[in-house]
């Protein structure tokens, strides 16, 4: 090898030849760096371009009125577990349109009803309609329709523990929210004198 690079350089063309082609050859790898380099450097460009056109989306959690008034507009399957002293009473049904239709349990017989225009049918085995005041029977209504009960809390502050929320309405009842993400599953109202359970499938 040293031998041939010897001849080389001992004739003047030869020698301009073989500068020439290791300049070349030089050329040839310092442009194939620039353009790699180039090529990463404009890949990265390009993704921090898209990073910022496209910024991750923030899911951000509802407020419980938030949840509570997407319940309120909401068709759902309800059960409402309703205790006050010796009486129990079972509500369960499905709301659809704005029209609740369900059926009522207690003690003495179960009852099918409609609840239509805030105005309360009994509906009997023919499908014959007629008003119906008994309901709910001596029980407070004021802690089972949720409009009733945002007005309520609406001005109130609620404990946060997890998913649940706490609203004190004096110092005999607090209404408690259980909540996911989005919804409401169920809402407890405790009393000195009674205990509502309120569960919902939306």
């Amino acid at each position: 090898m040293k031998r041939q690079l010897n001849e080389i350089f001992k004739d003047e063309r030869k020698k301009s030849l073989f500068i020439l082609t290791v300049w070349i050859i030089l050329f040839i790898v310092l442009f194939s760096l620039i353009g790699l380099y180039n090529t990463v450097t404009n890949k990265n460009i390009n993704n921090s371009k898209n990073t910022e056109s496209f910024p991750k989306e923030e899911i951000k959690e509802l407020n419980i009125l938030d949840k509570l008034n997407n319940l309120i507009n909401s068709n759902y399957i309800y059960k409402y577990t309703l205790i006050q002293n010796e009486e129990k009473i079972i509500l369960n049904g499905k709301k659809n349109n704005d029209i609740f239709i369900g059926y009522k349990e207690n003690t003495d017989d179960i009852i099918k009803y409609k609840i239509e225009n805030n105005v309360v049918y009994k509906i009997n085995i023919n499908d014959e309609v007629e008003e119906y005041n008994d309901l709910t029977g001596s029980l407070n209504t004021d802690y089972i329709y949720l409009n009733k009960i945002k007005d309520l809390i609406i001005d109130l502050t609620p404990g946060i523990n997890d998913d649940k929320y706490t609203f004190y309405l004096d110092d005999n009842i607090k209404i408690v929210f259980k909540t996911t993400e989005n919804n409401i599953e169920n809402i407890e109202v405790y009393s000195n004198e009674f205990y509502y359970m309120l569960e919902f499938m939306i």
